[in-house]
């Protein structure tokens, strides 16, 4: 059966969607991160479980879902499953990754990197994010919190895609039983992301996202 967390209280193993929650990996403003695992034994994963089960939640964890399944590994986490707890609440069940945010590695540099480390980086996150553009997606919320630097190989993972906004006239399957809506989790007029770093066109809230820059081939 499944068994909510609260925030207040540390999981005693309850299962979610057939997944056994571990230790606490992170909390944010409108979700929690734990480690999961299938209840029959596995890989260890991570299971993403939502604050809440009011519209706008639900509709970012369907953008999110979808935009996972439609970039695909490894420029975001590989998505394993998704659904809804018995209180309506959605999750996310993904690879769970080892490694740290940008956000993270940032905070421990006692001084500033080399252009060669900079330069390394850079091109990891630019070769994530050209996988989400060639898939027609914006993601509108890249800030050193959600650029996660996996290993071994240290390439550059993007994390939460709740605010991702199609840039070309397609779609992505729904996954799990998060149902499809007509429109993104935000409409036009409303501003959103992280101030300090949101581009000029999100801060006026344009009526629609940049068309992406094409990449070369070959």
């Amino acid at each position: 059966m499944d068994r909510d967390p609260t925030e207040q209280e540390a999981p005693r193993a309850p299962a979610i969607g057939g997944y056994v929650l571990g230790a606490l990996l992170g909390r944010g403003g409108f979700a929690t991160v734990w480690e999961a695992a299938p209840e029959g034994g596995g890989a260890g994963l991570a299971i993403k479980v939502a604050h809440g089960d009011g519209g706008v939640i639900v509709e970012r964890f369907r953008a999110e879902a979808e935009a996972m399944a439609a970039i695909g590994a490894p420029a975001v986490p590989r998505l394993v499953a998704s659904g809804r707890t018995e209180s309506g609440r959605p999750y996310l069940v993904m690879e769970r990754l080892a490694g740290e945010t940008l956000e993270a590695r940032l905070s421990t540099l006692a001084r500033p990197p080399s252009l060669d480390v900079v330069a390394r980086a850079a091109q990891g996150i630019l070769a994530a994010l050209a996988r989400v553009h060639d898939a027609g997606l914006v993601h509108r919320d890249v800030k050193p919190a959600n650029v996660f630097f996996a290993e071994p190989d240290g390439r550059a993972v993007l994390l939460d895609l709740g605010l991702v906004k199609t840039a070309a006239a397609r779609s992505a399957p729904a996954q799990g039983d998060l149902p499809p809506q007509a429109d993104g989790p935000t409409r036009t007029g409303v501003a959103v992301g992280t101030p300090d770093y949101m581009a000029p066109e999100q801060i006026r809230a344009a009526r629609s996202a940049p068309r992406p820059i094409s990449t070369p081939s070959g």
